[in-house]
């Protein structure tokens, strides 16, 4: 078993959140609110704004929903 400090994962100074796993994220705000909004409850929404090198990767030409505008954030993204 592997144990990791957390404080190794977390930059000087910084006031977030870090994801474990990969992250799903849209460029698009309509499809942003069709995920949060079935059943008509609303959940979290976050505008994360990101660098030329940290934009994650396009999902699109892999995507079964193309005008999704999906991009995956690698594992270890600070939030």
């Amino acid at each position: 078993e592997v144990q990791f400090e957390m404080q190794a994962f977390k930059p000087k100074d910084f006031k977030g959140g870090v994801e474990f796993g990969l992250l799903s994220v849209t460029t698009s705000l309509e499809t942003a609110l069709k995920y949060c909004l079935p059943g008509g409850r609303c959940g979290w929404i976050f505008e994360i704004q990101v660098g030329t090198v940290d934009v994650g990767a396009s999902v699109n030409f892999l995507s079964q929903y193309p005008d999704e505008y999906e991009y995956l954030m690698p594992p270890l993204s600070c939030l």
